[in-house]
């Protein structure tokens, strides 16, 4: 496991905002394209709110850019962690978006919409380290492979097939070779999982 306080392993706010400030149009592009995708359907912030949001974090150090990542891949993962974030908070807050709730006057005075409301939380420390892991050695595996990293967001946004490669605009021959390459990697990850 990494440890997260080591300082050689993460890029200071000067590096982070060095590198930031590197990428190309076509990189700031493939982010946009992630924080919209990461967060569709998810509150009603705009995905360039949220992609300032994930930079700020960066910057500021609340969020880790290790080194020897790409930018798109490091700002990636933080999108896709704000968005995972806001599911589970969406999903396990107090609020559940799909009720219809009747305006006071049509309801009857005994009626009551909500007596008490707990939320439920079942992310556990052990979960979440071992979600961490996982996530930090993919990361590592797609390091260098910028294609099967986009399918890999895409699968995590659950598109897959020919509407992953079209959101990422691939030719299905491109998307394809990018799968397998991503599917050698999850299975090198599920062998290490195994033996270790």
């Amino acid at each position: 496991m990494r440890e997260s306080l080591d300082t050689d392993d993460r890029l200071s706010s000067a590096e982070v905002k060095q590198a930031l400030e590197a990428m190309s149009p076509a990189d700031w592009r493939r982010v946009m394209l992630f924080a919209r995708q990461a967060f569709s359907g998810i509150g009603s912030a705009s995905h360039e709110d949220l992609l300032q949001e994930a930079c700020a974090k960066l910057l500021g150090g609340e969020r880790v850019w290790h080194r020897g990542y790409a930018a798109v891949p490091a700002i990636a993962s933080v999108l896709d962690s704000m968005a995972s974030n806001a599911r589970k908070r969406e999903a396990n807050g107090p609020i559940n978006g799909d009720t219809v709730v009747a305006s006071r006057d049509v309801m009857d005075e005994s009626e009551v919409l909500v007596a008490y409301v707990e939320p439920v939380d079942t992310l556990t420390p052990e979960i979440a380290a071992s979600d961490a892991e996982q996530v930090a050695r993919l990361e590592e595996l797609l390091a260098d492979d910028m294609e099967a990293a986009l399918v890999a967001w895409e699968w995590a946004a659950g598109r897959r097939g020919q509407e992953a490669a079209e959101a990422l605009r691939m030719d299905m021959h491109q998307y394809e070779a990018a799968r397998k390459r991503l599917t050698r990697k999850l299975e090198m990850m599920e062998d290490e999982r195994r033996k270790g």
